[in-house]
Parts: structure tokens; C-alpha cells; sequence
């Protein structure tokens, strides 16, 4: 209900009872002036009973409270229709403007023109960033999804290579009766070495997997750095004596972060093995930590073996091998650092990875409230 279409109301109220006061007058006339002159005159009467005129003193504050009183009670009812009305109006006009908003909303998903006005610019930037929010998780997860069907390709290509060999020297070792005796031995050992080699395949894509699923529930604790950097280099000192490789640390002894020590093992255990595999003999890797910024950053740096050809872009991909590890004949599935990326994540950081002069650089920034 408008305004306009309420005052109107409101003004044909008003005539209507002053209609039925003039015609209550005319019917009650004799009564109404007895009930005048009582009401309101002090001494009162009537006289010249054809014109009926009053004597008397006019008691002005009673008449007036009297109108005031009747007035009240007259347009109560009135009073009580406009509030409903104009509720109905608001609530129509409420329920034009959702219907407004609705099909502004509706038009913007659809990338339809709307017209830009002031009181919406702040849905419009609202509903706009959850729009490119949308479509950067959707490419996200599109691209997650290529790397998974690419991973699986390149999974069912490495076990399906010990596979074959298996399979091959098998059918040699049944259908070929006349093989000599040390024939026989060479081939029985290439199929146990393919063997175990297929095992190991499938035992690492296990590993990861669980990896994966221990990741969904983070359980971060505070706990000192500088200690847990001396525990992961006794782990590795067997390996770096076999190699000549040194291991050297930068961590102040105070420092602290919070994260989930487990989670964060794997992840350095994991960048140490991948150093050791690929550093030359004799090199060394250097971890250096410090803070920046609020973050937890640490730089890991190893010598690369003359051999090793690593590529920048897919170091992190699951199933990835550099050639040198290769030819090395490494029994890794080239899953370590794709686990190493997936815990920086979930942990908030970010993991970079550069190949330059012989040497690989990581890079590790972790939020430090998180």
C-alpha cells in the first residue's frame, strides 16, 4: 500500500465520522444539548426554548479535554489501519527488493549486464570475489585432477615394467625345457630382482597414500627446531658416511615453531633423501633456517652429481625421477617431494625449488601462526 493510497484512507475516515456526528446530532438533538449544558456550563440553562440558546460560564478545559479524549478514541481505529497499512507496504516493498537482489544475483552468476548503482557495489564486489574464488578452486581441482590421471599413468608405467619382465622370463623359464642349468639360475634371479622390485613400487605408492590420508588431521605441538634438525641428521649420518657427504645446519638454538613434528619429519626426511640421491660424493647440503616476515623460512642446498638432470617444473610432480636417478637405478618412485609439497601446504607455506650451477636450492616458508 502506498503512501498516497493511505492518507486517502485516512481523509475519507475522517469525513466518515464527522458524517455520523452531524447525523447523531440531528437524532439526539434535544438530548445532546441537555448533555452540553450539563457537561460543560457552570449554572447552565436553556432559554428561549424555540432558538435554544445557554446561559451560563463555558468551562473551556473541560470541553477541551473532552475533544481530546473523543479524538483519541475516534481515530484509534484509523491509527491502528495505517500502521497496518503501512506494514503491508513494507513488507511488499521488502519483498520487492529480495526479488531485486535475487535477480541481480542470478544475472551476475550468469555474467549477464546489470547496471551498476551504489547501494549494491558491495554485494556486487562481495558476490564477485566468491565468483573468482569459484573458478580458481575449479582450476585448481581440475589441475589436481590432470596431475592424478597423469600419476596414474606414470604408476601403471613403472609397475607394469618390472610386470613384463617378470612375465617374459617366466614363459622362458616353462616353455624353454633345454635351458642349462645356469640359464635357468640367471633368469630365476632376474624374475625375484624384478620382483622385489615390483614390490617396492607398490609398497611406495602405499606409503604415499597414507601420507596423504595422515595429512587430513594435523597434530601441531610446539617443539624446538634446533633439536629436531640434530635428531634427522644422526637418522641420515649412516648414508652421508657412505657417500662422503656432509651435512651441515644453520638453526639458532632457541628457535621454536609450532607444527606437526611428525608431519614435518617426513617432509625433511624426505628432502634429505632426495639430496643424498642426487648430491655428488664428497659435496655437502647445507639447511640454513631463519625468520622473515612472521614465517618460518628454511633454505636447503646440495652439489649435484654431474649426471643429474633435474627439471625445475615437474620436481614436484608425484612419480617424478630425474634421469641420474635413473640410471642409477633408483628403487624410489619418485613420490618424496610430491609428499614433501603436500605437508608444506597443508601446514599454510609454500615450497619453491631452483636448479642453478651445479647445485639445487630449496626454499621452505612456513606461516608462523597457523
Amino acid at each position: 500500500m502506498s503512501s498516497k493510497t493511505i492518507i486517502k484512507r485516512y481523509l475519507i475516515g475522517f469525513a466518515l465520522y464527522v458524517f455520523v456526528g452531524i447525523m447523531l446530532f440531528l437524532l439526539l438533538k434535544d438530548s445532546f444539548i441537555d448533555f452540553f449544558m450539563n457537561m460543560f456550563f457552570t449554572k447552565g440553562k436553556i432559554v428561549n426554548g424555540n432558538v435554544h440558546m445557554i446561559e451560563g460560564q463555558l468551562e473551556v478545559v473541560k470541553l477541551l479535554k473532552f475533544i481530546v479524549v473523543l479524538m483519541i478514541l475516534v481515530y484509534s481505529i484509523s491509527f491502528f489501519d495505517i500502521v497496518r497499512g503501512f506494514r503491508t507496504y513494507n513488507e511488499k516493498q521488502e519483498k520487492a527488493k529480495l526479488l531485486e537482489i535475487q535477480n541481480r544475483i542470478v544475472s551476475l552468476l550468469n555474467q549477464d549486464p546489470v547496471t551498476e548503482e551504489v547501494e549494491y557495489l558491495e554485494l556486487d564486489n562481495i558476490l564477485k570475489t566468491h565468483m573468482y574464488q569459484q573458478i580458481l578452486l575449479e582450476e585448481k581441482f581440475s589441475e589436481k585432477m590432470m596431475n592424478l590421471n597423469q600419476s596414474m599413468a606414470f604408476l601403471a608405467h613403472d609397475l607394469r615394467t618390472p610386470l613384463t619382465s617378470i612375465i617374459g622370463y617366466s614363459d622362458l623359464l616353462l616353455r624353454e625345457k633345454e635351458l642349462s642349468c645356469s640359464t635357468r639360475c640367471k633368469y630365476s634371479e632376474i624374475v625375484l630382482a624384478k620382483s622385489y622390485e615390483l614390490e617396492s613400487l607398490i609398497d611406495q605408492f602405499f606409503v604415499y597414500s597414507k601420507a596423504q590420508l595422515q595429512l587430513e588431521h594435523l597434530n601441531k605441538i610446539d617443539f624446538n627446531l634446533f633439536e629436531f634438525f640434530e635428531q634427522i641428521k644422526e637418522t641420515f649420518y649412516p648414508y652421508t658416511l657412505e657417500n662422503g657427504i656432509e651435512i651441515k645446519t644453520s638453526i639458532p638454538e632457541e628457535a621454536m615453531i609450532h607444527a606437526d613434528p611428525d608431519a614435518l619429519a617426513r617432509c625433511f626426511n624426505n628432502l634429505l633423501k632426495n639430496a643424498v640421491t642426487y648430491s655428488k660424493a664428497n659435496g655437502f647440503i647445507k639447511i640454513h633456517y631463519e625468520e622473515q616476515d612472521g614465517k618460518h623460512v628454511f633454505y636447503l642446498e646440495n652439489q649435484l652429481h654431474e649426471g643429474a638432470n633435474l627439471k625445475e617444473s615437474e620436481l614436484f610432480q608425484p612419480f617424478y625421477r630425474g634421469d641420474y636417478s635413473r640410471k642409477k637405478e633408483s628403487k624410489g618412485a619418485g613420490l618424496g617431494l610430491n609428499i614433501v609439497k603436500s605437508i608444506v601446504e597443508k601446514h599454510g607455506g609454500t615450497i619453491t625449488a631452483t636448479v642453478h650451477n651445479e647445485s639445487i636450492y630449496f626454499k621452505i616458508s612456513l606461516p608462523m601462526c597457523f
